[in-house]
């Protein structure tokens, strides 16, 4: 009579043994969901900081220049990001005020202010013409073709 009972006792253990697994499988770093989105949020954070880099040594490149799109030259195997631009309009205090932005999403705005060690160069355009900064109550005038929502650098150089 036992032997009837043991097909039903292995189908429960790998049932079972697959449920586990299910599981285990869900909790490494990265996985369902929340991983996809804080993994996305770091690469836009990272995209955005290698843009803005070379949006600076682009408006240091060319001095003077006033643009509302600068030419930016990525490093070897980096895309430019969607969206992205640079530009550069005059410093009312003299010298240029340098832009780089591009669209932001959730997760990526803590994810700049934490890898710049909290620089107050980074902002979030708020409304249109205005952007507050990542990491005070900071507020500046940006020009109004930066989209609301951008992640944004915002530094002067001279000259």
């Amino acid at each position: 009579m036992g032997y009837i009972l043991l097909p039903l006792a292995i189908l429960s253990v790998t049932f079972g043994m697959q449920y586990l697994f299910a599981q285990q499988a869900s909790n490494v770093p990265g996985a369902g969901i929340v991983g996809l989105m804080d993994t996305r949020a770091a690469v836009v954070a990272r995209q955005i900081e290698v843009y803005g880099a070379a949006c600076e040594s682009a408006a240091l490149a060319s001095p003077g220049t006033i643009s509302n799109a600068l030419s930016v030259t990525l490093p070897d195997g980096a895309a430019t990001p969607p969206q992205a631009n640079c530009m550069a309009t005059a410093n009312p205090g003299g010298g240029r005020r340098v832009y780089a932005y591009m669209p932001g999403i959730g997760g990526a705005y803590g994810q700049v202010a934490a890898d710049t060690q909290y620089s107050a160069s980074w902002y979030r355009v708020s409304t249109a013409g205005q952007a507050a900064s990542l990491v005070g109550a900071a507020a500046i005038t940006v020009p109004a073709t930066i989209p609301v929502g951008a992640i944004t650098l915002s530094i002067v150089v001279n000259p």
